[in-house]
């Protein structure tokens, strides 16, 4: 399993020891509200009874693929025999409902369950975890869950659609064009800027300009985070990495890292010395 920068930077050799208590620590185990479930909709919000449009913060729904056209029926029908005969209960996590009329929330159903429904559904292969501040406390919790179900190629990940992406798949990035997606790649290098800093993959150039390689942008917002915890952006060089956003590919295939959630280092981990071939 990977290691979180933002939950888990204690990482030998590449980056210093933080004494940073863990975020799962304050993932609620139970609803705080209860609630009588109405119905849940195509892209699994629930419906309740009284109206509310609810969606599972840190869950990203399985949707349709040309392999699972019925994707999102599937996954429908599970989370509905999940959720059937049981009391529900919701811990709100957004005051306001977004633009869709949603409320972000964590749902359960039992006592002493973190992650609640959540976490249970992606262990089910019924989604993916989904980065934002709202999921940020149960991020361990969550990714966790989608590596169980990873491993065992449950649900979304029996359709090679969801497979993790290598940095060199450019058929499979071509293919994905404005989705979420998940990619896995070592790190040949680090471009900063006064603006962003991208980091860049290995993998073979087509074309003078190189254009063709994976790269991660990091706003300056995102990079502040990491250095506030100790690790500066030219410590990644040489680190294998597990990154998921949504893929652009204008210039490239090329994810936004929006925030430290949507990065782990994976092992071992390289010190950057090592990695360039230094002895």
């Amino acid at each position: 399993m990977g290691h979180s920068l933002a939950l888990q930077l204690a990482l030998a050799c590449a980056f210093p020891t933080l004494a940073l208590a863990s975020p799962d620590q304050n993932c609620p185990s139970a609803g705080s509200e209860s609630v009588q479930l109405a119905g849940i909709e195509a892209r699994l919000e629930l419906r309740l009874e009284d109206g509310r449009l609810l969606r599972l913060a840190g869950f990203d729904p399985a949707s349709s693929t040309p392999s699972t056209p019925d994707g999102e029926d599937q996954a429908r029908e599970a989370l509905t025999q999940l959720l059937a005969g049981h009391p529900l209960t919701i811990t709100k996590l957004s005051a306001a409902p977004d633009r869709w009329g949603r409320l972000a929330v964590l749902a359960f159903i039992g006592d002493d369950q973190p992650g609640g429904v959540a976490a249970a559904a992606i262990a089910s292969g019924l989604g993916r975890y989904l980065p934002e501040p709202a999921a940020h406390a149960c991020r361990a919790i969550l990714t966790t869950a989608e590596d169980t179900s990873r491993a065992q190629k449950l649900g979304l990940w029996a359709d090679p659609y969801y497979a993790v992406l290598a940095a060199s798949d450019l058929a499979g990035f071509a293919e994905r064009a404005g989705t979420l997606v998940v990619a896995e790649g070592r790190v040949a290098s680090v471009k900063t800027s006064p603006y962003r800093s991208q980091l860049i993959f290995a993998g073979e150039r087509n074309g003078s300009r190189g254009s063709q390689l994976l790269s991660a942008t990091l706003l300056p917002r995102t990079i502040k985070i990491l250095e506030a915890h100790g690790v500066h952006v030219s410590s990644l060089t040489g680190q294998l990495l597990r990154i998921r956003g949504l893929l652009d590919l204008r210039f490239g295939p090329e994810i936004e890292l929006l925030s430290p959630d949507d990065l782990d280092v994976l092992g071992p981990v390289i010190a950057p010395a090592l990695a360039a071939g230094s002895k």
